[in-house]
């Protein structure tokens, strides 16, 4: 969720400078602002991987970077297989095996 907000925000800040852009005459830099910055923020797909031995904070570590509890978290072994998070209009969901 803290990924989704500050590409929110990026994209709110790009808006503004291409709004800039154009209020100083510059088509063609609000254009491309538009197609590079807001277009690539849109568009891009990040893949992680996180390897490592059992019980040592790989899902505490994912659950702080997307900002909720989506993967358990105990002291016995619980994602012992692969497993992929999924962000989509939904929000978050697991994809295992």
């Amino acid at each position: 969720m803290a990924e989704k907000v500050e590409t929110q925000a990026v994209e709110k800040l790009a808006r503004e400078l291409a709004s800039k852009a154009l209020g100083l005459g510059s088509q063609e830099l609000a254009n491309r602002i538009d197609v590079e910055v807001i277009g690539f923020l849109r568009e891009s797909e990040y893949v992680l991987a996180l390897l490592g031995e059992f019980s040592v904070g790989k899902s505490s570590l994912i659950n702080a970077l997307i900002g909720g509890d989506t993967l358990p978290v105990r002291i016995q072994p619980t994602t012992t297989i692969v497993t992929e998070v999924i962000y989509g209009a939904g929000g978050y969901r697991l994809r295992r095996g």
